[in-house]
């Protein structure tokens, strides 16, 4: 449970970083359930990433600029 609530905050942190790039320019939230991370972005477009295991920190921060990116693949 608190790596979750640290993860929140984290994202919290990060939105405004994410929404002044290229490719997160339209990203309007990001949510995490377990081992699945929900990118959502304006005009209801939504895209899931999967992983293995719940990531948290900096794995998890790496896993969304990989999104972003178009890096992984998406759901």
């Amino acid at each position: 449970m608190e790596n979750k609530k640290e993860d929140i905050n984290l994202i919290a942190k990060l939105m405004p970083a994410l929404t002044m790039t290229k490719q997160g320019a339209n990203l309007e939230s990001i949510s995490l359930e377990g081992a699945k991370i929900a990118l959502t972005f304006t005009g209801g477009e939504s895209w899931t990433v999967k992983t293995k295991k719940p990531l948290h920190g900096l794995k998890l921060i790496k896993k969304i600029v990989k999104a972003l990116q178009g890096q992984v693949e998406i759901y």
